[in-house]
């Protein structure tokens, strides 16, 4: 009920990098392959991933707790209990459903940091050479 909160990678350099052929420049063919992995594939399934959220959210579970549970009429009222009960075992299920694609994506996220600091480290390296 408080929002949700997304993350949203800045891609604008690597883009450039990548449409002016920048990444020939690179020497470490296993930086040049981090680089695309994190950019092109992890990002991009976060992005996906986090816009079924979004989805399923404003569109699958708020209408069960604004309309079928009346929550939309006056927030500080609690729910009629009988729209409440009639609806607690759809709600439930959608909750479980949101509860699993935001724990893949919290998944995603720790993976994402993990390639991003393996990143890194392969960079220092590199610049040390």
């Amino acid at each position: 009920m408080n929002g949700i909160f997304s993350f949203f990678p800045k891609s604008g350099i690597y883009n450039s990098i990548v449409s002016n052929n920048g990444m020939d420049l690179l020497k470490s063919k296993q930086i040049k392959a981090s680089l695309i992995n994190l950019y092109d594939y992890q990002y991009e399934r976060y992005a996906n991933m986090d816009n079924t959220v979004e989805n399923k959210y404003h569109y699958q579970l708020l209408p069960i707790i604004n309309k079928k549970m009346g929550f939309a009429e006056n927030i500080s009222k609690s729910p009629n209990p009988v729209l409440f009960e009639e609806n607690y075992k759809e709600l439930i299920s959608e909750c479980r459903n949101v509860h699993g694609i935001l724990t893949s994506n919290r998944d995603l996220l720790i993976q994402i940091s993990k390639e991003i600091n393996e990143l890194l480290e392969l960079i220092r390296i590199e610049l040390q050479k």
